[in-house]
C-alpha cells in the first residue's frame, strides 16, 4: 500500500505568553452608531427582503489565525473548532450559519497579533482580505478589546474571548450586520469619551453623546465625528428612533461587562429621563452581560441582520448549499498501533477516512491531557509524518473530523507510541501477503498467506475499531500460510496489524 502525506518538519512547541485575561479585555471596541442603511431600514423594515423565516442563510467565512513573527501562539485547531460551533448555535434561532470558505489562512506578524489601536487592525485586514467572505482576524490583543467590527474591513478577535462558553463573535458579526449595542450612546458615557461622571440613580439626560468616528461604513481619517443620541426611555415610548432603534431591546445604559442576577437582569438600576428606575435584559447578545446570561437575539433583530444580508451583502450568499454532515462513525487509527515503536525523525501517523469529513485537527503531546502540544495542525489528508521527536519518549495523539460546515465533533479516542530505535521496512509484506476472509463471523479461522518470501517472526495484531487491541499473537516459524485463532469478537470493524523484518501490513476486516 502506497501512502501520500503531509511532512511536517517544524516542531511546534508549546507557546508560553504573559498574556491579558478576558477581564483585562474591554468587551467590544465598537462605537458605531445607527448606520444610514439601519435607519432607512427601521423606518419600514416590511419593504426588505429576508428570505423566508424558516430558509436556512449560508454565510462564508475567511478565518485569519495570527500569530508572532516566529510563527507561535497560534490559536489551537481545537478552540477554533469550538468557536464556531458557538458561533452556529448563537445563530440557530435565527437561521443564519457560518461556513468556512477555504483553507484557514495563517499569518505571523507580531503586529498584527498585538495591536494598539483599531487603524492597526484596519491595515492588517486591508493586507490580507479576502472578497466576498466576511473575514474574521483571531489575535492575541485587538487594540485591548475582547473584539470589533469595522464596517469597511472585517472582524478581530482575541483568543481569550473566544472560548466555547462566549459568544463575542456572535456579537461582532452582529455588528457586521448592522446590529447597534442596546445602549447605543453610552459606549463613552453622557459625553462621547468618559469625562463627564453620571450617578445611575439621577435622570439620564434625554441625548447623549458618541464618537464613531472610525466606524462608518468607510475609513475617515481626518474628521472627528461626534454625533447625539436619543435616550430610550423605559416604557420605551421613543423606542423606535431612540438607542438602538429596536422596540424589541428594553432600555439598556450599562456600556461597561456586567454580571446578570438570577432573572437574567442587571443587578445595577437606572433611571431614565423621567425618573422611572429599571434593570437592563441580560439575555442579550448585543449587551454587555456576562457570557453565562447572553444568550439571544431578539426577533427584530433577526429580520434586521437577514435584511442587511441581502440588501448590502448580497456577495455573500453565493452559496446556499451546505456541506453534507460528518458521519457518526469514529475516527480509527492504522499506524502506529497502541504501543507501537516509531523512528523520532520520521514517525508516521494514518487513520481511517471518516465520512465527509474534508480536514482533520491532529494534536500530538508528551502530556497525557493534552494540555500542552507538541504538534496542533490541520490537514486535509489522513496521514502524515512528523519529524523531530525526543527518542525513547511516549507520547500520545488524537484527531478531530470537520468540513466546511460541520465543526460540533469529537475527537477520536487517544492513541499512544514510544518513539526508539526500529528495523527498516519495506513495501515487501504489503505487496506480497493475502489476509483472508475480510468478511468473517465471530471465532473464525483468520488466514495469512506469504508468497515468495516468509518471515521467520511475525508479530500478529488485532484492533478495534478505537484502536483497543484485542488479540496479540507471535509467530517464529517460517511458514507459508498461518492460521490465526480469533477471540470471541463484537460485530464490528476491525484492523490486522503485521509486522516483520521484511516490512509491515494493514488490513481491515468486517465481523458480522
Amino acid at each position: 500500500m502506497k501512502y501520500s502525506y503531509t511532512l511536517v518538519i517544524l516542531l511546534v512547541l508549546p507557546y508560553f505568553l504573559v498574556a491579558q485575561s478576558k477581564h483585562d479585555f474591554r468587551p467590544c471596541g465598537n462605537t458605531e452608531g445607527r448606520s444610514d442603511w439601519l435607519r432607512t431600514y427601521q423606518k419600514q423594515p416590511h419593504l426588505y427582503e429576508k428570505g423566508a423565516d424558516s430558509t436556512i442563510l449560508y454565510i462564508p467565512l475567511t478565518i485569519h489565525n495570527v500569530a508572532t513573527d516566529v510563527g507561535t501562539g497560534y490559536f489551537k485547531g481545537r478552540a477554533l473548532l469550538d468557536a464556531l460551533c458557538t458561533l452556529n448555535a448563537d445563530f440557530e434561532a435565527s437561521n443564519m450559519r457560518f461556513f468556512i470558505e477555504g483553507d484557514v489562512n495563517h499569518i505571523a506578524n507580531t503586529a498584527y497579533n498585538i495591536h494598539e489601536t483599531v487603524l492597526d487592525g484596519a491595515a492588517m485586514m486591508f493586507a490580507n482580505n479576502v472578497p466576498n467572505t466576511l473575514n474574521c482576524y483571531i489575535v492575541s490583543d485587538p487594540a485591548s478589546n475582547c473584539g470589533y467590527n469595522l464596517p469597511y474591513a472585517g472582524i478581530a478577535l482575541a483568543k481569550n474571548c473566544a472560548n466555547p462558553s462566549d459568544h463575542t463573535w456572535a456579537h461582532e458579526v452582529g455588528h457586521a450586520f448592522k446590529l447597534p449595542h442596546p445602549f447605543l450612546g453610552w459606549e463613552g458615557g453622557v459625553s462621547h469619551d468618559d469625562s463627564v461622571e453620571h450617578d445611575y440613580n439621577n435622570p439620564a439626560p434625554e441625548k447623549v453623546l458618541l464618537n464613531y468616528t472610525y466606524f462608518k461604513d468607510t475609513l475617515i481619517l481626518d474628521t472627528l465625528i461626534i454625533d447625539t443620541v436619543w435616550v430610550e426611555l423605559a416604557e420605551r415610548s421613543n423606542c423606535h428612533f431612540a438607542g438602538d432603534g429596536f422596540c424589541d431591546t428594553e432600555a439598556d445604559y450599562l456600556s461597561s461587562r456586567w454580571q446578570c442576577t438570577g432573572d437574567a437582569t442587571s443587578a445595577v438600576q437606572q433611571t431614565d429621563p423621567k425618573g422611572e428606575r429599571f434593570t437592563s435584559d441580560g439575555t442579550l447578545i448585543m449587551s454587555y452581560s456576562n457570557d453565562n446570561c447572553a444568550a439571544r437575539f431578539t426577533n427584530e433583530q433577526t429580520a434586521a441582520m437577514r435584511a442587511n444580508l441581502f440588501d448590502e451583502k448580497p456577495e455573500l450568499l453565493y452559496n446556499q448549499s451546505s456541506a453534507p454532515p460528518i458521519g457518526d462513525e469514529p475516527v480509527t487509527v492504522i499506524s502506529p498501533f497502541e504501543g507501537e515503536i516509531t523512528p523520532p525523525d520520521a514517525s508516521y501517523f494514518e487513520w481511517n477516512a471518516v465520512p465527509n469529513a474534508t480536514h482533520y485537527v491532529f494534536e500530538l503531546s508528551p502530556i497525557l491531557t493534552f494540555s500542552a502540544l507538541q504538534i496542533d495542525t490541520i490537514v486535509s489528508t489522513t496521514s502524515l509524518e512528523i519529524g523531530g521527536l525526543l527518542n525513547e519518549r511516549r507520547y500520545y495523539w488524537r484527531v478531530r473530523p470537520f468540513n466546511s460546515h460541520t465543526f460540533c465533533t469529537d475527537f477520536s479516542a487517544r492513541f499512544s507510541f514510544e518513539t526508539g530505535t526500529v528495523s527498516s521496512t519495506h513495501d515487501w509484506l504489503d505487496e506480497q501477503v493475502r489476509i483472508y476472509p475480510n468478511l468473517l463471523h465471530s471465532n473464525d479461522i483468520l488466514s495469512i498467506e506469504f508468497g515468495e518470501r516468509v518471515p521467520e517472526n511475525l508479530l500478529v495484531n488485532v484492533l478495534s475499531i478505537d484502536g483497543k487491541l484485542v488479540h496479540h499473537q507471535t509467530f517464529t516459524a517460517a511458514r507459508n500460510e498461518l492460521q490465526v485463532a480469533l477471540p470471541s469478537l463484537a460485530k464490528g470493524v476491525y484492523y490486522v496489524h503485521l509486522e516483520s523484518a521484511l516490512g509491515a501490513k494493514v488490513e481491515r476486516i468486517v465481523v458480522y
